[in-house]
């Protein structure tokens, strides 16, 4: 429970940061919330899950909420379609 409220804080602040316009966002931030809300997902099929960002963190002007919700469907459809133990 305290993990999932952990990952819906982080998750929230970042769709916070759109107030319907458009707002830079670090993508290896974004990332690591994506990694961090599937890390149950992948471990429970046993699946290796790996995000990489440019060191220099790239800075993107996004509805960050939308990117976060985007990568989330993206890596979960990857995770799901994965074979187990890869």
């Amino acid at each position: 429970a305290y993990r999932a409220q952990e990952i819906s804080t982080r998750m929230m602040a970042l769709v916070r940061e759109e107030s319907g316009d458009l707002s830079h966002v670090a993508l290896g931030t974004v990332l690591k919330q994506c990694e961090s809300a599937l890390r149950h997902r992948a471990d429970g099929r046993r699946v290796q899950l790996i995000t990489k960002a440019d060191p220099a963190d790239a800075r993107l002007l996004v509805h960050a909420g939308e990117l976060v919700q985007m990568l989330v469907n993206l890596m979960a459809n990857a995770v799901d379609a994965s074979k187990s133990g890869a």
